[in-house]
């Protein structure tokens, strides 16, 4: 016998993927509030199940149901394993690549912790390995042209870890190549300098230079250095990172100076796409924001720029 005046609640339905524990808690607290009794409670329940939930319910057989608590043993026996479905997938999830570790490191150590999980699917696996993995040219590359399937995700990711370790042998041959030079050789100057070097060693072409007010070669290459700060910075509509993410491939952007700071005493956990480095976040880096007013004020980048204010 229905309460008088009952109208049966919405419920948030159930398919048997999550936790069962979890549905059952507003499915209680919602229908508390018409009835306490165990026939409208049974009553109810199928109205909240959908898929492989709703066919279990309706396989039950007749007469097998003494109370609503012999529903809710019954129900959370069958779909408890979808508990420990929803920790796997937590556990996926926390799996981060590490600053500065390699590729091939952070995908064997995915690996070997999804391999042990039997419950993940191929969706889950799929979107935690994406999720740990740090901003880079493989990241990008998933972003583009996201994979169907796990396989054609490895595939990817065992090229892209090739391409990893080349660049990184390529790297480590060019410091020795450097580090093998003679010093003179390592400090030699630069086409440019040397001529203007020579010309100043001439007596006439001295004089010149001088009346002219011109700087010296080393005068000349620090000024090309130095940056150009300001007290005060147009206020944009976004962050500086964004804009960054839509020029960095445009080539209207100067290329930065290296962090000068020792790499020992950078905080990692802040990384520039700017610089490529770590030590300062994006949205933080002073060159980059000063790279962007420079645009700003001849001319260009005005689709950044805040409408209700102007340059300063």
């Amino acid at each position: 016998m229905m309460p008088r005046g009952f109208r049966m609640p919405k419920f948030k339905t159930f398919s048997g993927s999550r936790d069962p524990g979890n549905h059952l808690k507003p499915f209680d607290s919602r229908l508390s509030f018409w009835a306490s009794d165990d026939e409208v409670y049974a009553w109810a329940f199928p109205s909240s199940l959908l898929g492989q939930a709703l066919n279990w319910f309706h396989k039950l057989p007749p007469d097998s149901i003494d109370c609503w608590q012999h529903i809710v043993d019954l129900f959370m026996d069958k779909f408890r394993a979808s508990i420990v479905a929803d920790e796997d997938k937590r556990t996926l999830m926390d799996i981060q690549q590490k600053p500065g570790e390699t590729l091939r490191s952070f995908a064997t150590r995915f690996e070997e912790v999804a391999t042990n999980i039997p419950t993940a699917n191929e969706k889950v696996t799929m979107i935690s390995f994406f999720h740990g993995l740090r901003y880079g040219p493989l990241k990008e590359k998933l972003v583009l042209e996201p994979p169907n399937t796990r396989n054609e995700l490895f595939k990817l990711v065992i090229q892209y870890i090739k391409l990893e370790e080349v660049k990184l042998l390529s790297e480590e041959y060019l410091l020795k190549v450097e580090g093998s030079k003679p010093k003179d050789e390592v400090r030699q100057k630069s086409p440019k300098r040397a001529r203007v070097w020579d010309r100043l060693q001439r007596p006439k072409e001295r004089e010149t230079f001088k009346r002219q007010g011109a700087r010296s070669p080393r005068r000349e290459d620090e000024r090309q250095c130095r940056v150009q700060y300001h007290t005060f910075y147009t206020p944009l509509q976004v962050p500086v990172g964004r804009i960054y993410a839509q020029l960095e491939n445009k080539r209207i952007l100067s290329k930065p100076q290296k962090i000068k700071s020792p790499p020992n005493r950078r905080d990692e956990k802040n990384y520039c796409e700017y610089h490529k480095d770590y030590g300062h976040d994006t949205d933080e880096c002073r060159l980059l924001k000063a790279e962007i007013e420079k645009l700003i004020r001849r001319g260009q980048l005005k689709e950044f720029v805040r409408r209700d204010q102007g340059s300063l």
